[in-house]
């Protein structure tokens, strides 16, 4: 935990606290009284922090971690071999990634036309050399039209970082199929979908949001 968010959660303590103590014009004796409105303060102040402060501007500089939520557009470009033709499938140029992140916590789900891909594990991390990546576990299930040639499978991926703010994450992934491919995220949504023809509206929604604007 960064030591600002340590200092943050002795602050609101300490803060609150005092007002209470003060407030109730209390005795010495019974100086532990407080004791119940502090932490809980200092509960509420660790929920805002996960969930809202950690991505306020000034606030995200000091705790360094990259804010990737959002729905983010790209590609996927697999390196499995069709035995029938001896080459490679074409890329899929239209793939999203739905990314739901707190400081704490990250769920992504990968979104293809054929299938919908949930991660069981998923975290923003430190590469070790000032940049961060995107490390998830995932469950694939494909629709069922196409589960003859594409059965549920699971798979991992890691996603490099670059931008500051975040503006593109690329990378690869393998699954237990023997498979692995990369991939390309270079658009990035505010607005969080659940299947892929929402992603697909998504430019158009943000033409109309920015036409208002």
């Amino acid at each position: 935990m960064p030591r600002f968010v340590v200092n943050g959660i002795v602050l609101v303590v300490a803060g609150t606290y005092l007002v209470v103590f003060f407030a109730e014009g209390a005795p010495v004796s019974e100086l532990a009284r407080p004791i119940g409105a502090a932490s809980s303060a200092a509960a509420i102040f660790v929920l805002l922090f996960d969930r809202y402060i950690w991505r306020w501007p000034g606030v995200s500089h000091l705790v360094k971690r990259p804010n990737l939520r959002g729905t983010w557009r790209g590609s996927l470009a697999s390196h499995w071999v069709d035995p029938s033709t001896g080459k490679r499938i074409a890329p899929d140029p239209e793939i999203y990634l739905v990314i739901r992140q707190t400081y704490w916590s990250a769920s992504v789900r990968l979104i293809t036309r054929e299938s919908k891909s949930t991660s069981m594990i998923a975290s923003v991390e430190p590469d070790g050399n000032g940049a961060y990546g995107l490390f998830a576990i995932y469950r694939s299930t494909p629709r069922a039209s196409v589960r003859h040639r594409s059965p549920i499978h699971h798979g991992a991926l890691m996603l490099d970082v670059s931008g500051s703010p975040p503006a593109l994450l690329e990378g690869f992934y393998w699954t237990d199929r023997t498979t692995l491919g990369e991939i390309n995220l270079q658009v990035r949504f505010r607005r969080l979908v659940n299947d892929y023809a929402s992603g697909q509206t998504l430019d158009s929604l943000q033409k109309r949001s920015w036409g208002r604007n």
